[in-house]
């Protein structure tokens, strides 16, 4: 049989050898007949000459490349399709024609293609940042992607510049395979986070605050890496900074797994957050301007119920309670006729305090440029967010709530010899912020409790009004209570060397940086107070009754918080191929020292070894050691070594895949083992200390209150950094050609010597027991990742998808003896709710008799019943469990985009599955028991329960006043689907052709629209599914925009 085949297949060889003269004659013919020359050049994105372009003529199969100018020759026929590609690039097509000189603008490519080569490509004609060298980040280097064996997502430029947002934070949800994301307000503090991190008062330590600056600009978004706080590295540095300008990013990447972040010693535990800003580039000056300007709008307000509608629940309250109603039937029909806004006001706050919409508009100028020798880069922002809160009076100040923010980041990059560069960065951050004097926070969450019928914004004489319980005026605090300003500056300077050792030893180089950071934040306060007045009118009199005084507008000014930060390293490497074997090696020194307000430096130390070892980019191997120390453990207890290894192998090198499956680009698996740590330690927790107090204990015949000293908590001499064990086993595919690639991690960190206190401790010595080695959890989880993209002629698209699953477990952690194993919170999931579990309200009164009770409350219809779990008749601790189940959370994001003659289009969808939302009487149920009785209804609320609508009331019983039933228990009623999915983001743009922009003397002019959180679908309807309810909300952004290059 094998023979048979064998001679059919000679036959048709000799066939077609013999065919080969004519056929190969006839396309001579056809050549000779109608190909000319043509000529053109190839230009980027900002109109400059691309070399390296590969263009090819798609009839006769013929292409060559473009040179340093950009220009390119080719024999083709009249009218024949030119295709135009680059690694870096969306392919392009033109039309063949001898009559003119072709130019062709390529559009950025929004996803690398790591995996299509490019040919005969200088990294100093092209901009680096779009180097299709297959390079990838890793912390404080780069690795070729073939032979990285770590868990890396990474995205890019494109994919963070489309997000309108004050933070580049707002472009990571739904990015990133492994990276959580949860927005906790839609407004950062303006008052600077204090960089005391409350260790001078022995809170529980802060782990965030070790090693780094001690504050940050981000306390909106909160993100998560497989359970941790991910440490922030900019540029090699630890530094918490989120208002970096999107357009001067190159890329933004997690690495997730123990080899990715081992060096970084004792704060390896929680992973890495890699950013990486562009760098200066070779050439003429490129020249980049971006002008844009959004309308926000808020998401998930509350619709309060008109005053006689509050009125009439009110009294419905106070009947189920057995006290008489407060409001009359002429007092409702008042409020519900606006018979007299005085005397029955019907004030909508939200109305009065929030405009509809407020503006963000952000600018940004990026030049670079230089000679083979310096090269130079420039980047200016400014952004100005307003927010939400009107401007009401006529005062000779502003009262506004806004943020503006100025940024400068400059970097020079100069080649001393062809050895030595030399780098110098210089970042700076200017930010003011402004607010009414009785703080944002304040205002907003003052209007979510005060009903509409409190009092009028103005009485009759035009006083602020105010009632017996309301000694401040809403309207008066927005317009009238003056304004508090904040200031912070931030300036960083980086100075990096690097030496190539190759006259000395080949293959060896050294790498130094110096980093020296400075942040200061101030207040002015020029807050006052105005007072209110109560209207009461009896017969024809009127009388008015003061509540609160006249105070003199502040004038302070303080130094709210102060710090600084040095930073040094040190790497030695050596990089060797022998015979397809490539061996690198580094050696690594750095140190970094903190000081906070006036605490005493705290230093962080690492020494670390790195081995790294490929043969053909088909087996790996990589191996790293730490060596690390803090100086807030004990002499002699602050030096550990941290370590890990990994493995790789990509099947798709071996020959005998490659001869059969040639489709087959990448198929490579990865498997890395280490122990990382956390010094996750207060301040010098293992020195005892006294503090003093004022005691208000009377001495003497006098009893005069003195000072006291008393004895802080019991030290830790023994305390030592959180440890764990992390697994990550991996899988990247890459097929036909890399159009489509697919990764998969699975991980299994495991985290043990936990600082935690004992539940076991016993209160006999009258002193707080210290924190402790002793805890133990588990996370483990799966990450998946997909992106297909490629081109029809020159219609470039793309689609990606990510989505990752994680559960956590609680191995250990000392905690009380608990009777019934349910109650146990070893065995959960880490930070998992407890509570009682709702079995619905209680219809009638033979179900109110007979079901379990809250000690010391009287069950009724209409009041939440629950599990009692031991059968005792109580409802107390015994009966608390999990609330929220061991389901993993799944967040996920679907993206894509295309190109096509000028036109883009990108679109991110992002979600959350398996998410709880607790929600509390503060939080979003604003009822009667909250601020000292004064509470407010929304729409909600109207499917209380009432003996009419028993069988499908939503809501329990309204009540007056505290319910030790209802309200203050932790209980899965107050339990909703925190699960939703989002537009997240969404962007259509024109870049308007190049005959127009030459003849205007630009390189290309992009114009765009696109938005953030357009929209959200998600079960839960009491607010935002994502942000708490008491909290600022989060916007809705559409936002437009111009793109000049030059």
């Amino acid at each position: 049989m094998f023979a048979r085949y064998c001679r059919i297949l000679l036959t048709v060889g000799c066939c077609a050898l013999l065919l080969l003269p004519a056929v190969t004659r006839a396309q001579d013919s056809n050549t000779a007949a109608g190909a000319n020359q043509v000529t053109g050049r190839v230009l980027d994105n900002y109109g400059h000459p691309l070399a390296g372009a590969r263009i090819t003529d798609q009839q006769a199969g013929s292409f060559t490349l473009t040179d340093a100018n950009g220009s390119f020759s080719l024999r083709a026929s009249k009218g024949n399709t030119l295709v135009i590609t680059h690694p870096a690039f969306l392919v392009a097509e033109a039309k063949a024609s001898t009559d003119r000189e072709l130019s062709i603008r390529l559009a950025a490519r929004p996803l690398p293609m790591t995996g299509t080569p490019a040919a005969s490509i200088s990294d100093t004609l092209i901009d680096i940042s779009r180097r299709p060298d297959g390079k990838m980040k890793v912390l404080y280097g780069e690795k070729a992607v073939k032979t990285a064996i770590g868990a890396t997502s990474t995205i890019y430029n494109e994919q963070l510049t489309t997000t309108p947002g004050s933070l580049y934070a707002y472009a990571l949800p739904g990015r990133l395979a492994g990276l959580y994301t949860k927005q906790s307000s839609g407004w950062g503090a303006l008052a600077s986070a204090s960089i005391t991190s409350g260790e001078l008062l022995f809170d529980i330590p802060n782990a965030s605050l070790v090693g780094t600056s001690g504050s940050t600009d981000n306390n909106e978004i909160s993100l998560a890496l497989r359970g941790q706080s991910p440490v922030t590295i900019i540029d090699g540095i630890q530094r918490d900074i989120f208002a970096l300008d999107p357009e001067t990013i190159e890329s933004i990447s997690v690495q997730k797994d123990a080899l990715s972040s081992v060096l970084l010693g004792q704060r390896s535990s929680k992973g890495v957050l890699l950013v990486t800003t562009k760098k200066p580039v070779q050439g003429a000056p490129q020249i980049s301007l971006t002008a844009q300007t959004g309308v926000q709008t808020p998401l998930g307000l509350l619709d309060p119920l008109p005053a006689w509608q509050y009125a009439y629940l009110v009294n419905e309250a106070l009947i189920n309670g057995g006290s008489s109603p407060i409001y009359t039937k002429e007092q409702i029909d008042g409020y519900r006729t606006n018979k007299d806004p005085y005397l029955y006001p019907n004030v909508n706050w939200q109305d009065e305090l929030l405009n509809k919409n407020s503006m963000l508009s952000r600018y940004s100028l990026n030049v670079t440029g230089g000679s083979p020798v310096a090269r130079y880069l420039v980047n200016l922002n400014y952004t100005d967010q307003q927010g939400l809160f009107k401007e009401g009076g006529q005062n000779s100040y502003s009262t506004l709530l806004n943020m503006k923010r100025y940024l400068i980041n400059t970097k020079v990059d100069v080649d001393l010899n062809k050895n030595l560069n030399i780098a110098l960065q210089i970042f700076g951050r200017i930010q003011d912020g402004n607010q009414p004097g009785a703080g944002y926070s304040n205002l907003y969450q003052r209007m979510l409790v005060v009903p509409n019928n409190a009092y009028p914004i103005y009485n009759p004489n035009g006083s602020f009004g105010g009632a017996t319980n309301y000694t401040a005026n809403l309207f008066a605090d927005l317009a009238n209570s003056g304004y508090i300003t904040n200031n912070d500056k931030e300036l960083l300077s980086t100075v990096d060397i690097t030496y190539k050792l190759d006259n000395y030893v080949p293959g060896m180089w050294f790498k130094g940086k110096a980093n020296v950071s400075v942040l200061t934040s101030s207040i002015i306060n020029r807050s006052k107070k105005t007072p209110v007045f109560k209207m009461s009118v009896s017969g024809a009199d009127t009388s008015y009754a003061r509540y609160g005084e006249i105070s003199d507008q502040k004038n302070d000014f303080a130094i709210t918080s102060s710090g600084n930060a040095w930073f040094y390293q040190a790497q030695l490497g050596y990089t060797k191929r022998i015979s397809g074997h490539q061996l690198e090696a580094v050696a690594l020194f750095d140190q970094l020292q903190t000081t906070y307000n006036f605490d005493l430096p705290s230093k962080t130390t690492n020494m670390a070894g790195k081995l790294s070892w490929n043969f053909a980019e088909k087996y790996m191997a990589e191996a790293a050691l730490t060596y690390s120390g803090y100086d807030r453990f004990r002499p002699g207890n602050r030096f550990y070594a941290f370590y890990a290894a990994g493995l790789g192998w990509n099947m798709a090198q071996e020959d005998l895949v490659k001869d059969n499956l040639p489709w087959l680009n990448t198929f490579k698996w990865r498997i890395n083992y280490g122990q990382t740590g956390n010094a996750n330690v207060g301040y010098f927790i293992w020195r005892p200390a006294y503090q003093d107090q004022f005691l208000p204990y009377g001495y003497g015949v006098t009893h005069t209150a003195l000072n006291g000293v008393y004895e802080r908590p019991l030290v830790n001499v023994d305390a030592e950094p959180e440890k764990a064990h992390k697994l990550n086993i991996g899988l990247d595919i890459a097929v036909l050609r890399n159009r489509l690639s697919l990764s998969a991690d699975y991980y299994r960190d495991s985290y043990y010597d936990l600082m935690q206190y004992r539940g076991s401790s016993i209160a006999l010595i009258g002193n707080s027991y210290p924190l402790e080695n002793i805890g133990k959890n588990r996370f483990t989880g799966t990450e998946l990742s997909a992106t297909w993209q490629d081109n029809i002629r020159d219609f470039n698209y793309y689609i990606s998808a990510n989505g990752s699953f994680s559960n956590s477990k609680i191995l250990f952690m000392d905690e009380i003896g608990r009777r019934y194993s349910w109650n146990e919170r070893t065995g959960q999931r880490v930070g998992a709710n407890f509570g009682y579990i709702a079995e619905g309200l209680i219809q009638t009164q033979q179900e109110a008799a007979t079901a379990a009770t809250v000690s010391g409350y009287t069950l009724q219809p209409g009041d939440i019943k629950y599990r009692d779990l031991n059968g005792d008749g109580i409802i107390d601790q015994f009966d608390e469990t999990n609330l929220d189940g061991n389901k993993p959370l799944f967040f996920y994001g679907i993206s894509g985009g295309f190109n096509y003659k000028g036109f883009s289009f990108s679109v991110l969808f992002q979600g959350v599955q398996n998410r709880v939302q607790y929600l509390n009487s503060w939080e979003t149920e604003f009822e009667f028991n909250t601020m000292n009785l004064n509470g407010n209804l929304y729409n909600h609320h109207l499917g209380r329960w009432t003996p009419e609508n028993a069988a499908t009331a939503t809501y329990p019983r309204l009540t007056y006043g505290f319910n030790s039933n209802n309200h203050v228990q932790s209980t899965s009623f107050w339990q909703h689907s925190g699960d939703y999915i989002r537009l997240k983001n969404i962007e259509l743009g024109y870049a308007l052709p190049y005959s127009l922009t030459q003849r205007l003397r630009l390189g290309s002019v992009r114009i765009f629209v696109n938005a953030q959180n357009l929209a959200t679908w998600a079960e839960f309807e009491r607010g935002d599914p994502e942000v708490s309810g008491k909290e600022y909300p989060m916007q809705k952004v559409i936002n437009t925009g111009i793109n000049i290059k030059l």
